[in-house]
């Protein structure tokens, strides 16, 4: 598995599609997978609260880790939160972290729905919540902020090679 980890709009889901289809391999996005299951993510978060979507989204990444084909996977951005979703991620396969400054992801989140964390919390303080955990989860770093999708794409793919 190629796990694609990072904070709402760092291009996991963009970037994740892009490289299954180069790589002629299966894309998950986990935000889909969780809605076709459960239903919006908002409705979610609003009746089962913070707590009780990360326990059903650490199910769904412990069924993806299983799956007996490769898949690139765009997870959730706070996957990281779950230290047991960290390590399916990690022994199943491999882990980049699409990295970006806070100033590009609120940016390219302009036009994005409103995402039900952020009504509680800054992105920045998401972010400085995150970092650590981003780092620890991933085995390699893109640091995506001067790069074109393209240039991202390719740094992934050679990730992944590695």
């Amino acid at each position: 598995m190629l796990w694609l980890i990072g904070m709402m709009g760092s291009g996991k889901s963009t970037i994740g599609a892009e490289v299954a289809e180069r790589l002629s391999i299966e894309f998950v996005d986990m935000d889909t997978l969780y809605e076709e299951r459960w239903g919006s993510i908002a409705s979610q978060w609003a009746s089962a609260g913070e707590s009780g979507f990360r326990d059903r989204e650490a199910r769904l990444v412990a069924e993806v880790a299983t799956r007996p084909i490769a898949a690139v996977v765009a997870t959730g951005g706070g996957t990281v939160t779950s230290a047991t979703a960290v390590e399916l991620m990690r022994t199943s396969g491999t882990v980049v972290w699409l990295k970006a400054a806070t100033d590009t992801l609120a940016a390219r989140l302009v036009e994005a729905p409103r995402r039900p964390i952020l009504e509680k919390r800054s992105l920045q303080d998401i972010d400085r919540e995150r970092h650590e955990l981003y780092s620890g989860a991933a085995h390699h770093i893109v640091q995506t902020d001067d790069l074109s999708a393209g240039q991202v794409v390719e740094e992934v793919m050679a990730a992944w090679r590695r």
